[in-house]
């Protein structure tokens, strides 16, 4: 049955799509869940995927030459009240992932799983110097929007 849903590289549509749809029918309590993400090495290699007649193994960015791709990133979500876990999104990488993209496929990720009707209460991830670093500049932008919006309330009255 898990060879009929296809999953390349990124959120899965049909697992969003599915979670909108359980999200209708759970109680508030049992959508409360934890985003969970972690970088595993792989073999440097190519591979066609003939499901999908696509090539895998390249690592293209903007202004660079392509190379292996030598790590996956994996997001996983875990239920907090009810126990359920979800894998939801895979992006690949080569060497470690830098923090900036890792900054922006976590909004990705919250983004996407926010619209299913799930709330994220948690992340959970290694102390890993990338992980730490995205942690902190993501508590950093929020704190700075916060602080913003106060100042303008304030300045309103």
């Amino acid at each position: 049955m898990l060879n009929r849903i296809p999953f390349t590289p990124g959120i899965n549509v049909h697992i969003e799509e599915n979670l909108k749809y359980q999200a209708t029918k759970l109680p508030n309590n049992n959508k409360k869940c934890a985003i969970i993400f972690d970088e595993m090495p792989l073999s440097a290699g190519l591979k066609y995927g003939k499901k999908y007649d696509m090539v895998f193994g390249i690592h293209k960015s903007e202004n660079q030459a392509a190379k292996f791709e030598d790590h996956v990133i994996v997001f996983m979500l875990r239920g907090i009240i009810k126990k359920w876990k979800q894998p939801y999104a895979y992006y690949f990488c080569t060497n470690t992932t830098k923090t900036s993209d890792l900054v922006n496929y976590l909004e990705t990720v919250i983004k996407s799983v926010n619209k299913t009707g799930f709330e994220i209460v948690a992340t959970i991830c290694d102390q890993g110097g990338t992980n730490r670093a995205a942690i902190n500049h993501l508590i950093s932008e929020t704190n700075k929007k916060y602080t913003l919006i106060n100042r303008e309330k304030k300045c309103g009255f």
